[in-house]
């Protein structure tokens, strides 16, 4: 049986700013987001169960930007300085 996702994910490839539990603001890429949460780029490791706070800016809002709290689902290094991670939000 094929895994099927319970929430569609869009593709954003979009920029976002992240703030990790120590108040560092860190930017990266985001890769898609559904419902439940979001697939990120960055050239640093995120902690895996870690909560971060992802402002996303979204332009059909009129460039408001939407803050999400999530926990860091999983981590992967994907190439030198590069890693993907996803994030679930809370």
């Amino acid at each position: 049986m094929p895994y099927r996702r319970l929430f569609p994910r869009f593709i954003c490839n979009d920029s976002v700013s992240l703030l990790t539990s120590d108040n560092q603001e860190k930017r990266m890429l985001l890769k898609d987001l559904s419902n439940r949460g979001a697939g990120v780029f960055a050239n640093f490791p995120l902690d895996v169960a870690n909560i971060v706070k992802i402002n996303i800016r979204a332009p059909f809002l009129l460039n408001k930007i939407v803050s999400k709290q999530a926990r860091v689902a999983w981590c992967n290094k994907v190439d030198t300085n590069a890693w993907e991670s996803g994030l679930n939000f809370i």
